[in-house]
């Protein structure tokens, strides 16, 4: 049994330096309650930038310029009047074994005119006028899908950043432990089997590291493609030097992007409701013309008033359409209110109670362990300890700080869904 514990031992002696090489900390390790940026923070992209620069290279938000540009042609088409017609009606044409003989064509040649009868054409031009409305919220509901998705990404990145300073804290302190473990090993104070447990425990850390380095890299060149940056950049760790308030995620429910999109659609009902009734009305065309009598050579005046019969039936059916329509936006718009207020209690409660748990990492449990892990270095220093109990409080405290990442990306994800929600603050700063 000594025998292979000791193979094993050097088996994993010998892995680590390979495992070092692929993922490395920095030589001078940070708090894990901060993230560095970087040797220079001058070049770093805010999320603000970052939501900026996606803004103008996402191609979402160009269709739904393109779908504005499309409503404002509808509008431009609504201010027509109905087109005026000419028309030439001929009569009496000879028979085929007299096609040589005109005489007795008759031809009438007239201009016929449409009265439009109860504000047709404003009521056209404002159901037109609400459909720019949608296409507008239409593209604000865009932007915030755009601002959702880099802060989603931002914060992914982030998240994964300092987790590697969790883990390198985690690699440092296996490192001093190790030394210790590895003495006490050589003098024969403890079995092989402490080093083994050591080893594979900075194997494991290492290990994770390489992943938390490769998760940051793919997030990052996501948030890259997103934003249109083919070098790439730096991640500003500023939103994670304040602790977040739950009270500054509270957002008003009257800037939902997806509610105003709703009222947008319920104002075009309305809307269409007016048109409906105007189109009770009938409308009149007027006719005039000249009509010339054929073999007598004469010519005549001649005029016609012609009204559609039924309007108003037809008018009431359509009426009665666009408020159901309009009904059954109303309804949509309860189902929706109903939801964002669930989906934005939930979350608000998930980052108080992130709040809670950080509060209390930070005053207490962190604090707590970190004194038990210095207590545990003591008592195996002086050999009244086994490495089983030192390694377990190193264990607690790492558990600890990473528990403590976990609050931090909780918080940073729910402000992200809050503002998708409520109403992005930074979208909505730049509209003002």
């Amino acid at each position: 049994m000594l025998i292979k514990s000791t193979v094993a031992l050097a088996a994993l002696t010998a892995a680590i330096p390979v495992w070092a090489q692929d993922a490395s900390c920095p030589d001078e390790m940070v708090s894990p309650y901060y993230i560095e940026a970087g040797p220079d923070p001058s070049h770093s992209v805010s999320v603000e930038q970052a939501i900026a620069l996606a803004l103008e290279n996402d191609f979402r938000r160009e269709a739904a310029q393109a779908a504005m540009a499309t409503a404002r042609a509808r509008q431009r088409t609504a201010s027509f009047r109905p087109p005026d017609q000419v028309s030439i009606q001929t009569e009496d044409f000879p028979r085929s074994d007299q096609a040589d003989d005109i005489d007795t064509l008759e031809a009438t040649l007239s201009y016929a005119r449409v009265w439009e009868r109860g504000e047709k054409r404003k009521a056209r031009e404002t159901v037109a006028a609400r459909g720019i409305d949608i296409a507008r919220a239409d593209a604000v509901i865009s932007d915030h899908q755009i601002a959702y998705d880099v802060r989603r990404m931002y914060a992914a990145a982030l998240m994964a950043s300092a987790r590697q300073v969790v883990v390198c804290m985690e690699i440092e302190h296996i490192d001093e432990i190790k030394a210790a473990i590895d003495e006490r090993v050589h003098r024969s104070a403890d079995p092989a089997l402490a080093s083994v447990r050591v080893s594979t425990e900075l194997i494991a850390a290492q290990a994770e590291l390489q992943q938390h380095q490769a998760l940051e890299a793919a997030w990052v060149e996501q948030l890259s493609i997103l934003t249109g940056q083919d070098e790439g950049f730096a991640l500003d760790p500023s939103m994670l030097e304040l602790k977040p308030q739950a009270g500054a995620m509270d957002q008003s429910l009257l800037s939902s992007p997806d509610l105003l999109a709703l009222d947008a659609r319920q104002q075009e009902a309305d809307a269409r409701i007016h048109l409906a009734q105007a189109n009770r009305k009938a409308d009149v065309t007027w006719t005039v013309g000249i009509r010339n009598y054929g073999a007598s050579a004469d010519f005549g005046l001649v005029t016609g008033v012609s009204i559609p019969i039924g309007q108003g039936v037809r008018g009431d059916a359509k009426t009665a359409t666009a408020r159901a329509e309009e009904r059954a936006i109303e309804a949509e718009r309860r189902v929706l209110l109903q939801q964002i207020q669930r989906e934005s209690t939930a979350l608000h409660q998930s980052s108080t109670q992130a709040l809670a748990m950080l509060e209390a990492l930070d005053e207490e449990l962190i604090p707590e362990a970190t004194a038990a892990l210095k207590l545990a270095e003591q008592g195996y220093a002086r050999g009244a300890l086994p490495f089983r109990d030192i390694l377990d409080a190193h264990e607690l405290l790492i558990g600890l700080h990473k528990q403590r990442v976990d609050q931090l990306e909780t918080l940073l994800m729910n402000d992200a869904a809050l503002q998708r929600l409520g109403g992005d603050t930074f979208l909505m700063e730049k509209q003002s």
